[in-house]
């Protein structure tokens, strides 16, 4: 199985999330200011060139400007020594249905070690 992560496919991210979010879990408002941003990395999956997943990733404090009442994240011993604007938030993670049977998340984090 040959598993490939990709940047700036905002386009193929965009449909896996209509799919699961819109249609399958029936948000309305699923795309945001976030997505726009330069600093959001859209992260798109592919399993043997088939997509399969998405997510984004993106500084914390722009959650913060598009959402003041946004919970702050809490603070553990590894923010340790990190500076303001230096943590990221991943979200929207999402795999097409027709993938879920194939461990893919399990898979990616095993390549990942």
């Amino acid at each position: 199985m040959d598993i490939q992560l990709k940047t700036g496919c905002f386009d193929d991210a965009a449909l896996v999330r209509r799919v699961v979010f819109i249609d399958e879990q029936g948000y309305e408002n699923e795309f945001d200011a976030i997505d726009e941003d330069q600093s959001c990395i859209h992260v798109t999956l592919y399993v043997d060139g088939e997509l399969a997943g998405c997510s984004r990733v993106f500084p914390e404090e722009l959650e913060r400007a598009a959402d003041s009442e946004a919970p702050v994240s809490p603070s553990c011993d590894l923010d340790e020594g990190v500076a303001a604007g230096e943590t990221y938030i991943m979200g929207r993670v999402a795999v097409l249905p027709s993938m879920r049977q194939c461990f893919v998340c399990t898979r990616c984090r095993r390549k990942a070690y």
